[in-house]
């Protein structure tokens, strides 16, 4: 198995997390993502979100943050970090035409 270097963001100023890109291929992580979605699960959509980039300890950062800077738990900024993450998942259309060439091959 060939070891890849997973990239970092910076969810706030000064606050870098490792993204761990293995789960895009992970078809258990997608699954219960796409489940998640289509229940409107915002908590567990948020939850594997940060999983993503470490989990608890980093969605626990993330509130302590943004109560600090905000007074409460602020949605607008949750959603300026969740919005970070999500940049980093690969795009839909991506993974159709991957689904065409196998199909074609």
């Amino acid at each position: 198995m060939v070891e890849t270097k997973n990239k970092t963001i910076e969810l706030w100023d000064g606050y870098e997390v490792e993204v761990n890109e293995q789960l895009f291929n992970d078809a258990d992580f997608l699954f219960d993502l796409d489940e998640a979605r289509q229940e409107g699960s915002f908590r567990d959509i948020v939850a594997m979100m940060f999983a993503v980039v470490g989990g608890e300890d980093v969605y626990e950062a993330a509130r302590e943050h943004i109560i600090k800077q905000c007074g409460c738990f602020s949605i607008d900024e949750l959603t300026k970090i969740t919005d970070k993450i999500g940049s980093c998942f690969p795009k839909a259309g991506n993974r159709a035409s991957r689904r065409q060439n196998w199909t074609r091959k």
